[in-house]
């Protein structure tokens, strides 16, 4: 018992985003131009984004020995709700919901791995069986969701939720330690969090109604610089730029294919895609100790020019899912020897560059999208309205291709610009 409740937290805290992202994501009804229970989405987006720049070394609450238990209640409570809201249909009661989850499997996955400190259980089996678990899950919950009632597919969550609770109270087992927060407001460190929050809400916004105002715009360029400003000294050091591309590109992957799948009626496209991401989590650890008698320099430039082909192999819609595999597999393989050569200071850094990278990749996604809706189809949400509305009969190919080609581009451009800006530790002799 103690085994399978193991695997299930760490089922959970991988599929901290994904599972109640596809879930609020699909609750989303849109009739006669009303769109209704967006905003679960945009709470449970916008919490998942946010709270890495919240739960950080300055609340101390990893040290206490309660979290665990209080962010599986937190998860499940939520997860009780949303079933609750979703069947009745009950708005109101789905965004509190969204927060709640949000806010307890993002702690879960952030605030440490319980199961380090647990005797009897072999981690690294829990941990490739919990990967599986979650493909296996994935593909369960999109057939649940295609098929069946959508509150369905949120009990099916919550039921994992629950299991959760159980290994909080049963399996865990922590030095007793008082819950000691070091809470104080400072609007110097506060601000990438206030700023993160204000362009991750409107973007989720955005993405959702597809209505965004000349203002809302210039505040996600106002806080986007404040962000760079007030974090100059860790974007100043090695990688942290080169780890915020690695992160926009895969973004990009998961959003281009969330819109592109949607209008050309391949919702099984989306689910495809996450599969990827989650196999090639499972074989970065295995290909990483199979790549280690080759030069370091040798590595990074012959994964840079892969994950560069498995952009260009998403130019066409036969190659496109050969090209997403390959170029996420490259990404995470990148960010993990660059988090070996240089290790991070805060647990917290990686999500937040991971954060930033996704940030700055939906910016310029969905301004160029704007541009092209307004210039090829005389508005600038229509690119977004087959995604929005669920209407695949609205097939925008050639729009949608232009939308690829840009951002594949600027992809490349940026990334000659990050590779020169990391050249020294990209191409080393001795690594």
């Amino acid at each position: 018992m103690k085994k399978i409740l193991a695997i299930n937290h760490e089922f959970v805290a991988r599929s901290y985003i994904l599972f109640p992202t596809l879930l609020f994501a699909f609750s989303i009804i849109a009739h006669a131009n009303v769109i209704t229970f967006v905003w679960p989405f945009i709470f449970v987006y916008t919490v998942e984004k946010v709270m890495p720049f919240i739960l950080d070394g300055r609340l101390n609450l990893a040290s206490w020995s309660g979290i665990t238990k209080f962010c599986s209640i937190v998860a499940f409570i939520g997860g009780v709700l949303a079933s609750i809201g979703i069947y009745f249909r009950l708005e109101w009661l789905a965004s509190l919901a969204a927060i709640l989850i949000g806010f307890g499997v993002t702690g879960l996955n952030l605030l440490g791995d319980p199961n380090k400190d647990i005797s009897g259980i072999n981690l690294k089996r829990v941990n490739i069986i919990a990967g599986f678990s979650v493909i296996i899950g994935l593909i369960t919950l999109g057939l649940l969701l295609m098929k069946m009632p959508l509150v369905v597919g949120f009990v099916f969550y919550t039921f994992f939720l629950g299991l959760e609770v159980i290994y909080a109270y049963v399996v865990v087992k922590r030095d007793k330690t008082p819950l000691d927060l070091k809470f104080s407001f400072n609007l110097k460190t506060a601000f990438p969090a206030i700023a993160v929050l204000t362009v991750v809400f409107i973007i989720s916004f955005f993405k959702k109604t597809g209505r965004i105002s000349d203002f809302s715009w210039a505040l996600i360029v106002l806080a986007i610089i404040g962000i760079i400003l007030e974090l100059r000294n860790i974007l100043g050091q090695p990688f942290k730029l080169f780890r915020i591309w690695l992160g926009a590109i895969k973004n990009y992957v998961i959003i281009y294919t969330l819109l592109f799948a949607f209008q050309q009626n391949k919702a099984y496209w989306i689910f495809v895609v996450f599969i990827e991401l989650m196999l090639a989590g499972m074989l970065v650890g295995f290909l990483n100790k199979k790549l280690q008698k080759i030069n370091l320099a040798t590595r990074y430039r012959f994964t840079l020019i892969l994950l560069i082909i498995g952009l260009f192999l998403t130019y066409t819609d036969y190659l496109y899912l050969i090209g997403t595999a390959v170029t996420v597999l490259c990404a995470i393989l990148l960010g993990k020897w660059a988090r070996e050569q240089v290790p991070d200071r805060y647990s917290s850094i990686d999500q937040k560059l991971s954060v930033f990278g996704s940030l700055c990749n939906q910016i310029i996604l969905f301004g160029v999208l704007e541009l092209i809706s307004y210039f090829k189809l005389d508005n600038k949400s229509a690119l977004l309205i087959p995604y929005i509305d669920h209407q695949q009969e609205l097939q925008y190919s050639r729009e949608m291709f232009y939308l690829r080609v840009s951002m594949i581009t600027l992809f490349v451009i940026t990334g000659i610009f990050v590779v020169y800006h990391d050249r020294k530790y990209l191409v080393m002799k001795n690594a």
